[in-house]
């Protein structure tokens, strides 16, 4: 017996060959089927929105979507191309629309629909429809003698008579398969992910974690640019070292007054350490960078700094000559070029400055002028290479304490682990407390962090707006080998894909920020995850963090 959507006809005005149909269906389908009846459909055109149905349409994993259209009584078209229904009497009413262009017409509008919903629910897909689909006529009240009572632009196989109706099943296959071909069909998984949350999703209307990230969003962007007004009121110092715990606005904070520098004609350059979070502050600053401002990690000035100076920069397999090059051999070519004139700059900011060596700030002092503008941002708390670099002197200290970035229960959580006092501004979303989830091994992890993440998605999240993050490598993580998650791709960059979901370690993170944060392999008893690294993975989440932890995560 077929799946039959709603399970009895509501509809008062279907009319009896759709009743009739319905039953048919109900009773000759296998449950295979999924039959949805009079299927809304709500289109655009110039002259507003029009609505429209299609009678039914019937879903199977293997032979995909067939919309099928119902028409009782009899069809007749005249000599001018009018179609004409036509009663058991012999009496005629014309037809509004060519009924076989209308089953047509209300597939593709119907596909359309689908597609806009597949983008966010079904990224992988990628915006297309993977279902094979097409479109199919039915009537119940009469026989279609022969291939020259078919119309042009109609096939036989999908135009369904009453000689259909004792084997119903078998032509329902039979047209569904001429669209089909020999396409393989769906997974069972991926099907029913299609039915349930594409095609028939279910209808809450209820908040949502999208809907709360927006309006948390719209607050937290508004308290951040607030925090710009710290630079108006040091416009007169030169140069300073500015701290603060996440979330304080640092990067933010770095980049506008990287800005209010160069827009004064000079030349800038901004040094963080993280690749990842050069590449987000080119992004955040745009076209600004090709007026004076120049954006890079510490290490790329270095090898930047070895091409001008016309030497090799080679990066060793062994990694304790891979350390040796980026510890002591690579900042020589820094300084030597800055002391040349080849590689200078007129003022210098670095943000995400605790990841710097004290040997290194020579290097990076040697880029500018004594006197010149020297701003530095840092967080002592995320010293997760475990530098602690003394930097120059006569830097004037000022400090951060108020997180504009995540919410009030993100921000106290962040604060017990660290031990340190921060406050939220006025006006701060309260957000939802972290969530914790137990496991017991890689494979009980995986398949709990899936099942969170499928339910982000259905609650409307974005999978670009997710974060894994791991002390280890993808390789050395939980998800070792694992290519996707939830139908997304797992990728180590947004570049590689925008609908993939992103898994970093915390390291490589530092200094970034998503809206939901998924913290896994948190073993109390890996000398991984330190203090420091709870700390700096956590405060990365903006309005939702969710730990994967063996035993109390707080408590190790």
């Amino acid at each position: 017996m077929a799946n039959m959507y709603p399970p009895t006809i509501e509809d008062p005005h279907a009319s009896g060959a759709e009743k009739q149909l319905y039953d048919l269906l109900r009773r000759s389908l296998s449950d295979e089927f999924f039959c949805y009846h009079s299927k809304p459909l709500l289109t655009s055109a110039r002259s507003g929105l029009r609505e429209g149905e299609i009678d039914f349409v019937i879903l199977h994993a293997a032979l995909g979507l067939l919309a099928l259209e119902v028409k009782g009584g009899g069809l007749a078209r005249d000599g001018k191309g009018r179609w004409f229904h036509v009663r058991a009497d012999g009496s005629r009413q014309e037809l509004r629309k060519d009924p076989f262009a209308q089953a047509r017409d209300n597939l593709h509008a119907l596909v359309d629909l689908l597609c806009s919903r597949i983008r966010p629910m079904l990224p992988e897909w990628n915006g297309k429809l993977r279902l094979p689909h097409g479109h199919a006529l039915i009537l119940p009240d009469v026989t279609v003698d022969g291939e020259l009572s078919v119309p042009s632009g109609m096939a036989r196989e999908i135009l369904l008579d009453a000689t259909a109706l004792d084997e119903l099943e078998a032509g329902i296959r039979a047209a569904m398969g001429a669209w089909a071909g020999s396409r393989a069909p769906l997974p069972a998984r991926e099907f029913k992910r299609f039915r349930r949350h594409v095609f028939h999703p279910a209808l809450k209307l209820v908040p949502t974690m999208a809907g709360r990230v927006l309006q948390e969003g719209a607050i937290l962007r508004r308290l951040t640019d607030e925090q710009t007004r710290l630079l108006d009121t040091t416009e007169l110092v030169v140069s300073a070292r500015v701290e603060g715990p996440a979330g304080t606005g640092k990067t933010v904070l770095a980049v506008e007054k990287a800005r209010r520098l160069a827009a004064t004609g000079k030349r800038v350059c901004l040094i963080c350490y993280n690749r990842p979070l050069a590449t987000a502050i080119r992004d955040m600053l745009g076209d600004d960078t090709d007026d004076g401002l120049h954006v890079s990690t510490y290490h790329g000035l270095c090898r930047w700094a070895a091409e001008l100076l016309g030497e090799p920069f080679n990066v060793p397999q062994d990694p304790k000559e891979q350390q040796e090059l980026w510890r002591s051999q690579a900042p020589e070519f820094l300084i030597e070029a800055a002391n040349q004139g080849r590689l200078t700059f007129d003022a210098v900011v670095v943000d995400e400055a605790q990841d710097l060596l004290t040997e290194w700030w020579v290097t990076v002092a040697a880029l500018i002028p004594a006197s010149a503008p020297l701003w530095v941002f840092y967080d002592p708390a995320q010293d997760i290479y475990d530098r602690a670099g003394s930097m120059p002197s006569g830097l004037v200290p000022l400090r951060l304490t108020i997180n504009c970035r995540a919410t009030q229960c993100l921000r106290e959580l962040c604060d017990r682990i660290t031990g340190r006092a921060t406050t939220s501004p006025a006006g701060a979303p309260e957000g939802a407390p972290h969530e914790e989830v137990n496991y017991t091994d890689a494979a009980d992890l995986r398949r709990k962090l899936e099942a969170r993440v499928t339910g982000l998605i259905e609650q409307g999240i974005h999978p670009a707006q997710m974060v894994i993050l791991s002390p280890h490598r993808q390789q050395n993580s939980s998800l070792a080998g694992v290519e996707q998650l939830a139908g997304c791709r797992i990728v180590s960059t947004q570049d590689q894909d925008r609908n993939g979901v992103l898994f970093s370690t915390a390291r490589r993170f530092k200094g970034l920020e998503a809206d939901v944060a998924l913290l896994i392999d948190q073993d109390p008893s890996d000398p991984a995850c330190t203090q420091v690294h709870r700390y700096v993975a956590a405060s990365r989440a903006r309005h939702l963090l969710v730990v994967f932890a063996k035993g109390r995560w707080m408590a190790g």
